[in-house]
């Protein structure tokens, strides 16, 4: 076999390799704006749910936050979320949505998409609580409200790490 033609087969190799490496680099790429896209409007729809609880109990003067209530305070604020279930019904299905999505670009399993499953859980169980009418039921209300405001947390977590991590830990 001539020089030119090691040469030839050397540099076909390389642009194949080249060509190959830029292709994964752009659907990596593609990837995680998807991640961020799915992320971005997950995190908007678990906020959403929590600032507008918070805000139909500050309309009563009662704190945002349902742990510590007294049980008169415990019904005015469950009272408050029952005036809004059916919008709190549509932000829980677009908060759903925005889970499927997760799970689908971060991956079945992964520690991001579990974080949103319990997130979506305890903002379902929240609701199923408020139209139940559960003023008997106010300590598995904020058991519920707890669980869906860790799972946020933890959510925001995890996918912080995942777009911090370096790309050869990806």
């Amino acid at each position: 076999m001539s020089a030119a033609l090691v040469v030839g087969l050397v540099g076909l190799f390389g642009v194949i390799v080249g060509g190959l490496l830029q292709i994964e680099g752009s659907r990596r790429s593609q990837i995680r704006e998807q991640q961020l896209l799915a992320a971005t409007d997950f995190d908007a729809g678990v906020t959403g749910i929590f600032v507008a609880s918070e805000r139909r109990a500050r309309k009563l003067n009662l704190p945002g936050d349902p742990r510590g209530l007294t049980q008169e305070q415990m019904h005015k604020w469950l009272a408050a979320q029952r005036a809004s279930v059916e919008l709190t019904r549509d932000e829980a299905r677009q908060l759903l949505h925005h889970g499927s999505r997760v799970e689908l670009v971060f991956g079945v399993g992964s520690v991001t998409a579990s974080q949103a499953a319990e997130a979506v859980k305890g903002a379902h169980d929240m609701l199923e609580i408020v139209a139940d009418q559960g003023a008997e039921r106010a300590d598995e209300f904020v058991e519920a409200w707890c669980a869906a405001v860790d799972a946020g947390g933890a959510f925001r977590i995890a996918a912080h790490d995942v777009f911090s991590r370096p790309v050869w830990r990806r």
